[in-house]
């Protein structure tokens, strides 16, 4: 699922609602760059991600930039 032209945190959400409904049993992946616009605090916006990713039964993630590298331990 390529949601690389909102790249915000709702458009995060929306994606990892779709990628649930897949019926998939195996190990689920996410790859995840920087968010672009987040409003409040950044480390709020990556515990949130964290707690959808935990949610949703996402088994591994791979942060690709500086920001989302700077709060790894969240995750």
């Amino acid at each position: 699922i390529d949601d690389s032209y909102t790249n915000d945190l709702s458009g995060f959400e929306l994606a990892l609602d779709v990628l649930s409904l897949q019926t998939w049993k195996g190990t689920r992946t996410v790859i995840a760059s920087d968010l672009s616009s987040i409003s409040g605090s950044e480390q709020e916006a990556y515990k949130h991600v964290a707690e959808l990713l935990h949610r949703k039964s996402i088994h591994r993630l791979i942060g690709v930039g500086r920001i989302i590298s700077k709060y790894a331990h969240l995750f």
